[in-house]
């Protein structure tokens, strides 16, 4: 099963736990067992969100969980972290040498 599989790759490389949970959230999302997909979910975004999360957020094997509550606490909690990031690296910018891509976008 694919399930024994997600679980044979997390032994095999416990590195990658979150990656793998991200995977089986899709998995049980698609499979309507909601509640498991919010907790793999969880465990896939503690403590820090992944890379490319919007990406994963916006599958539309999510969509039925855009009404839960915790579905929608690891969203603001996702953008939260994404908002303290890019508020740091605004603080950084000016002595760091990095182009304002954003602003160079909105010309």
């Amino acid at each position: 099963s694919i399930a024994a599989k997600l679980d044979a790759r997390e032994t095999q490389a416990p590195g990658e736990a979150r990656m793998i949970d991200a995977d089986r959230a899709l998995l049980l999302a698609q499979a309507g067992r909601d509640h498991d997909a919010i907790v793999a979910l969880e465990r896939a975004f503690a403590p820090t969100p992944l890379p490319l999360w919007w990406l994963l957020l916006q599958h539309p094997a999510f969509d039925a969980l855009h009404t839960q509550p915790r579905f929608n606490a690891i969203v603001a909690r996702t953008e939260a972290h994404v908002a303290r990031q890019q508020e740091r690296f605004a603080e950084i910018r000016p002595s760091s040498g990095a182009p304002d891509r954003a602003a160079q976008n909105q010309r």
